[in-house]
């Protein structure tokens, strides 16, 4: 048995690897199963944007109260997936959502 098998650790992908050069300390953490914490409402709201957006690039006809809708949903799907509770951010935050859409749209257009 190797050092790698002796700690449950049958590959490494490249981006471990790669980890592994630019922060080897955060790398063990990785493998050991720690993190930092999963994203908040702000990550939540830039994906959320992001994909509504992308909706546009195939139909750009699409109302903003659509491209609302659609970052309203996405937002909280990741929500309600969270392993962490962020109720005060989420209704706190959900006019910036649908501002931020909208702006998006308009730099685009």
């Amino acid at each position: 048995m190797n050092h790698f098998e002796k700690h449950g650790l049958m590959h490494l992908s490249p981006s471990t690897i790669n980890q592994w050069i630019a922060e080897p300390a955060l790398c063990l953490l990785k493998i050991a199963g720690i993190t930092d914490g999963e994203a908040g409402a702000a990550a939540w709201r830039g994906t959320s944007a992001d994909r509504a957006l992308a909706k546009v690039a195939s139909n750009n006809e699409m109302p903003d109260e659509d491209l609302i809708q659609i970052a309203n949903k996405i937002f909280d799907e990741q929500h309600s997936n969270a392993q962490n509770h962020h109720d005060e951010e989420k209704g706190a935050k959900r006019a910036k959502r649908a501002s931020s859409v909208h702006n998006c749209w308009c730099k685009i257009l």
